[in-house]
């Protein structure tokens, strides 16, 4: 991947059609990954102690081709840092935790990642992650707008925290599943392995709830409900698959439009009833296959324009 591609990234500057090739990439390869984690650290580096190393005039100079010339440099001036009580004194634990890096994944990718301390967190598509360049002393937060999956590295003295809009999820040690999204006033963890606190943000007189594997728990309203699974490995979505089941037509659509990065119009005045209808949709047989299928299923005419990227429901 081109340094200046990731450079921009990095800065919050790039374009979509640059986000879509750096998931990608991301997802091409997983030694990417490691990439990806050197240049986010050496930025970082860059940008906290780049002036212990060059003259102040001479900041302005500096070009994102020249921080590998720099890699040695930063590594000692960190250890000086530390050893002077650099930490202590300016740049302390707290301030690094409220400087955040921020992921986006486009519609129709999914990617990846690995965080300093080992979580490792699977992201759908259109869906947004925040955490900290480094966590702070007593725990690990994250914030998550949209889709994704964690396994989450156990550190019994540091509980690790996915802030969402609906709620926050408190865990040790664990594998799970979160589904946020604020627009559609949707929310949903399914858990895997572990246990996992959840407080309720919307009505916060609700008491905490535990969570036990192969159960889940909905937003309905604002409240959060308990449910149970039969043998829950893991989500869909993770092995290529949407999930239809459940869903009204108006978010069935919005699903289609997440995994196959197209645009859905609608125009007709009632929407078809999904009452009834479940199955799984095979993302990599394409967006054509799916909407014939459904075709077979639901009372809805469609047309597909390749050109506009659109399919309109008639």
């Amino acid at each position: 991947m081109e340094t200046e591609i990731l450079h921009k990234y990095l800065s919050g500057m790039t374009t979509p059609e640059e986000e879509t090739q750096i998931a990608e990439w991301l997802s091409a390869d997983p030694n990417n990954q490691k990439e990806m984690d050197t240049a986010r650290f050496l930025f970082d580096s860059v940008k906290l102690y780049g002036d212990k190393m060059q003259p102040t005039q001479r900041r302005s100079l500096v070009r994102w081709r020249t921080i590998g010339r720099w890699a040695t440099q930063i590594a000692a001036a960190v250890m000086i840092a530390i050893g002077a009580g650099f930490f202590a004194n300016r740049y302390s634990i707290g301030e690094l935790s409220d400087k955040h890096h921020s992921i986006y994944v486009p519609a129709g990718q999914r990617m990846e990642l690995t965080l300093a301390d080992g979580t490792r967190i699977w992201m759908n598509s259109e869906s947004r992650l925040e955490y900290p360049i480094m966590f702070a002393q007593d725990v690990r937060r994250v914030k998550l707008i949209g889709e994704a999956m964690f396994e989450v590295a156990h550190d019994e003295s540091h509980p690790f925290i996915v802030e969402t809009f609906a709620s926050d999820v408190r865990v040790l040690g664990t594998k799970f599943n979160v589904d946020a999204n604020e627009a559609h006033h949707r929310f949903s963890i399914t858990l895997m392995e572990g246990s996992v606190r959840i407080s309720n943000r919307l009505d916060p007189s609700q008491a905490n709830i535990v969570m036990r594997p192969n159960e889940k728990v909905d937003l309905i309203g604002n409240y959060l409900y308990t449910s149970k699974l039969d043998d829950y490995d893991s989500p869909c979505w993770l092995n290529g698959q949407l999930d239809i089941t459940g869903l009204s037509f108006a978010e069935l659509m919005e699903k289609m439009e997440q995994a196959f990065a197209v645009r859905v119009v609608i125009k007709r005045s009632s929407l078809p009833s999904t009452a009834g209808i479940g199955g799984k949709i095979r993302i990599n047989a394409g967006v054509g296959n799916a909407f014939r299928w459904l075709h077979s299923l639901l009372n809805f005419d469609y047309e597909i324009d390749e050109a506009e990227n659109t399919i309109t429901i008639k």
